[in-house]
C-alpha cells in the first residue's frame, strides 16, 4: 500500500500544485482533475481483492488527507493561505507551491531549468527543510531580480509575505 501511496498521493499532490500554472489557474479544471485521482483512488481501494491483501484507508495515510484537503484550498482567498487553521491537512510545501503558483514568481524548478517530474523527483529524495530552504531561495532570487532591473512594482510583494509567513509558521511548528 505504500507504493501506491508513493506513486498516486505524493506525486499527484505535488504535481497537482504545479500543473496549476499550467492550467492557467482555471480552478475548476484542477478540481476535476482531483475529483479524478480520487475517484480512481477510491474505486481501487473499494476492490475487494485490494482489503484482502490488507489496503485500508488507515494505510493511504497523511498523503491521502492532503489531496483531499487541496480542494478547498483551490478557493482560498490569498490571505487565507497564511493561516494555517485554513490549510489544515495540508503540508507546508504544497501550500507554498499553491502560493506560488498565483504569483508572479516562477516555480523553483523554473529557477533551476528542471522539468516538473525532475523537480517533483527532487523533492521525494530530499528533507522538507530543505525543499522549504529551496523556496526561500526562490523568494531571493525573485527580490534580487526585480530590484536589479528596478522593478519597484508591488506585484509579488503580497505573494512573498505569505510565503515567508508560511515559512516561518512551519519552522515554529505552527502548521
Amino acid at each position: 500500500m505504500d507504493n501506491i501511496n508513493r506513486a498516486v498521493c505524493d506525486p499527484g499532490v505535488c504535481s497537482a500544485r504545479i500543473d496549476c500554472k499550467a492550467l492557467g489557474e482555471r480552478q475548476t479544471a484542477a478540481h476535476e482533475r482531483h475529483d479524478e485521482l480520487e475517484f480512481g483512488l477510491s474505486a481501487f481501494m473499494s476492490d475487494k481483492t485490494q482489503t484482502k491483501r490488507g489496503a485500508d484507508w488507515d494505510s493511504v495515510g497523511n498523503d491521502y488527507r492532503a489531496l483531499r484537503a487541496m480542494r478547498p484550498l483551490l478557493f482560498l482567498e490569498n490571505a487565507s493561505l497564511a493561516t494555517p487553521k485554513q490549510t489544515t491537512g495540508l503540508p507546508p510545501l504544497i501550500v507554498l507551491h499553491h502560493i506560488l503558483v498565483r504569483s508572479p514568481i516562477p516555480l523553483p524548478h523554473t529557477l533551476h531549468g528542471w522539468a516538473e517530474a525532475e523537480y517533483v523527483r527532487w523533492v521525494n529524495d530530499h528533507s522538507e527543510e530543505e525543499a522549504w530552504t529551496l523556496v526561500e531561495g526562490d523568494l531571493s532570487h525573485w527580490e534580487r531580480i526585480a530590484e536589479a532591473e528596478g522593478d519597484r512594482s508591488d506585484a509579488a510583494a503580497e505573494y512573498i509575505q505569505l510565503a515567508r509567513t508560511v515559512l516561518a509558521n512551519t519552522t515554529k511548528g505552527v502548521v
